[in-house]
């Protein structure tokens, strides 16, 4: 629930044409435990950048020494 504030403070704290680089776990749903965790799909995640202004400039995907699945955004603030 605190996705779109974190993502829109990200935004402000860019200048125009600023990158933003995030790489996540990809899945749905949310686990606790020793930290709190939010799996997005890779898709769901896009959209909720470029929902704050955030566009995608480069995606990579690929599976971690882990077995999981992971994502990697590269984001920009538009110019």
């Amino acid at each position: 629930e605190q996705i779109d504030a974190v993502l829109r403070k990200i935004h402000a704290a860019l200048k125009p044409g600023g990158a933003f680089l995030v790489a996540m776990r990809k899945g749905e749903g949310e686990s606790s435990g020793e930290y709190h965790t939010v799996q997005w799909t890779g898709e769901r995640f896009a959209a909720l950048l470029a929902a704050v202004g955030l566009s995608v400039a480069w995606r990579a995907e690929w599976v971690g020494r882990d077995g999981n699945d992971w994502v990697t955004f590269l984001a920009r603030r538009s110019p």
